[in-house]
């Protein structure tokens, strides 16, 4: 799987100003499944909890492909 992001993910702050942050973005990605359209879920619902679907100042893009 091929993923492509904006750095908006990582950016993703909540309310208590923590960013998500890189490390958080990789461990979501390691025990995450290899099928795109589930990585993509995973990533989207484990930022939007970490920050209380608190509005974020910067985009959120995703883009994961499967190489064959």
């Amino acid at each position: 799987v091929l993923l492509l992001l904006t750095d908006g993910l990582a950016d993703a702050v909540r309310p208590d100003g923590e960013r998500f942050g890189v490390d958080r973005l990789k461990e979501v990605v390691a025990r995450g499944p290899g099928d795109p359209a589930t990585l993509v879920e995973s990533l989207t619902q484990a930022t939007a909890a970490f920050t209380g679907r608190r509005r974020q100042a910067d985009d959120h893009t995703l883009l994961a492909v499967t190489l064959r």
